[in-house]
């Protein structure tokens, strides 16, 4: 996945961003924080988040445990 950087920070993914809001009519990238929200509102909880090239990053999730 594309993981948007902080503020002020030149990526390709914030090009990709304005991207999918025009063309997806709102899609957009998302930050770790949203990645980790996300995730968690599925029920999952981020283990590490590797960059793998110049604009992806593997996001390794696990099932949070039951409570």
């Amino acid at each position: 996945e594309r993981v948007m950087p902080g503020r002020n920070v030149p990526s390709v993914a914030k090009l990709r961003d304005m991207h999918m809001l025009l063309i997806n009519h709102g899609g957009r990238e998302r930050t770790e924080g949203e990645w980790r929200t996300l995730l968690e509102a599925g029920g999952f909880a981020v283990q590490s988040l590797t960059p793998a090239g110049p604009m992806y990053h593997v996001i390794e999730a696990s099932p949070l445990a039951a409570g």
